[in-house]
């Protein structure tokens, strides 16, 4: 099996006009379960990550996908054709803040801190 590095969050802008800060993630409970689910649905699991790293202002791992479902197996192949080469992370906001020196240029939502 193959595995492939990703980045899973970082500091910068995203698509919803938001950033969450990589210092303010606790990443324990999902190193406990490292489990990568197909569009974040419970119980859809194509794969986990390995090799978790918090480092620079990011958080990435390596996916490895399981193969055990026809799922993953077409996970991995869209992965490898290049159709499919993202992963979002499922957080849960604990704290928000709208500091103006939290907030990058083109920011419209709370910085997520926590």
């Amino acid at each position: 099996m193959n595995n492939y590095r990703v980045r899973i969050s970082n500091d910068s802008l995203n698509g919803y006009s938001s950033r969450v800060l990589t210092s303010g993630l606790d990443i324990s409970q999902y190193e406990r379960n490292p489990v990568v689910l197909y569009m974040h649905r419970r119980g859809e699991v194509i794969g986990y990550m390995t090799n978790l790293r918090k480092e620079r202002g990011e958080v990435t791992g390596e996916i490895v996908f399981d193969e055990a479902s026809e799922l993953s197996l077409r996970c991995k192949k869209q992965w490898e054709k290049g159709s499919l080469k993202a992963v979002s992370a499922g957080i849960e906001i604990g704290e928000v803040s709208d500091e103006a020196q939290l907030m990058l240029p083109g920011q419209e939502n709370p910085t997520v801190t926590k």
